[in-house]
């Protein structure tokens, strides 16, 4: 039953409402409070309120507000839906997924709750049942692009590979332009050891954002599993300068380039990653070689003696170290190195 208002009520109700959709929150609720003292006992009041706190990120004042709400209209549907949202944003994840499922019982054709729901339970790593969901989502709205996104995600996790790049691709008909799709399918195909295929979803994305550090590096990953390297190495540099403390990057760029016999370059990106990680052992072990390549043995020595001091155990280096002592003579301590 609607609550009975005066004009007055009606009013600071509208007044709400226009001040929420232009996002002044303190002004809704200031309004609200106003219509509230002439009439406490109006659920619809209770919810703007809610929706007004949400918005002010409020999420504990929000939960309070709905439950006023729905204690005053026990069957208020946006309420429950809201409060599920109010109370996922506390992560209090298994009262919002009950809330959802009220919201589901009153108004079992609200696509929202159940993507809502999915959601919930996605993040309780309750996957079979948020596939449900996004499913149940998706049934009452197919273009629905947010869930065939999250769709693919669940089924990325419980190794259902096929059917979560069919769901990216759906995801993508829907909205081209969708990087955060693009981006899982590249690295849906990347772990799928489809290169080529990833490499194209990574073009997809930087076309869209080109200044994001993790597409160019792993577009870089990419390009080395398909042997080309020397555009490798340009998406590595392009990763580093979005982002130059990024040691992963560093190292990685330092591998290809000693591929490609580079030593020099190898050797500047490799110390880079030992500055920013100094315990990066295989950093100090690769960095070892790339000297021994070039005939530094006392480096390669030095550099290799950091390997195994941030790794006492790293046999390889203890084995590399004796090859290179062995080169200059210092044959006991080779002997002692193996």
């Amino acid at each position: 039953m609607r609550d009975t208002v005066d004009s007055q009520v009606e009013f600071y109700l509208r007044q709400a409402r226009q001040f929420s959709q232009a996002g002044i929150y303190d002004d809704a609720i200031a309004a609200l409070d106003k219509l509230l003292q002439r009439q406490p006992s109006s659920s619809v009041a209770w919810f703007e309120r809610g929706k007004a706190f949400y918005g002010l990120k409020k999420y504990d004042h929000a939960v309070e507000n709905f439950k006023e709400s729905i204690l005053l209209k026990a069957n208020y549907e946006p309420a429950w839906n809201l409060q599920g949202m109010a109370l996922s944003r506390l992560e209090r994840y298994a009262e919002a997924i009950a809330s959802y499922d009220k919201a589901i019982q009153l108004y079992p054709a609200n696509y929202k709750a159940w993507y809502n729901r999915a959601n919930a339970l996605l993040k309780l790593g309750s996957g079979y049942e948020a596939l449900y969901s996004y499913e149940e989502t998706l049934k009452l709205r197919s273009n629905y692009t947010k869930a065939w996104y999250n769709r693919g995600i669940v089924l990325t996790q419980l190794k259902r590979f096929d059917e979560a790049i069919e769901s990216y691709n759906q995801a993508l008909s829907t909205r081209p332009h969708f990087s955060a799709a693009h981006y899982n399918l590249g690295n849906l195909f990347y772990r799928l050891g489809r290169y080529e295929e990833a490499l194209k979803s990574y073009e997809q994305v930087l076309e869209i954002r080109p200044t994001l550090y993790e597409v160019w590096y792993n577009q870089a990953n990419a390009l080395d599993q398909l042997g080309l390297h020397e555009r490798a190495i340009e998406s590595y540099e392009k990763s580093i300068s979005l982002k130059p403390n990024a040691v992963e990057a560093w190292y990685n760029c330092a591998n290809t380039l000693d591929s490609l016999c580079q030593y020099e370059r190898a050797i500047g990106a490799y110390q880079r990653a030992t500055q920013l990680k100094p315990e990066f052992y295989e950093a100090w072990y690769n960095l070892g070689g790339a000297f021994q390549k070039l005939g530094r043995y006392e480096d390669a020595i030095e550099h290799y003696n950091q390997a195994i001091k941030a790794k006492p155990d790293f046999y390889a280096a203890w084995s590399s170290r004796g090859i290179a002592l062995r080169k200059i003579s210092r044959y006991e301590e080779a002997i002692a190195s193996f």
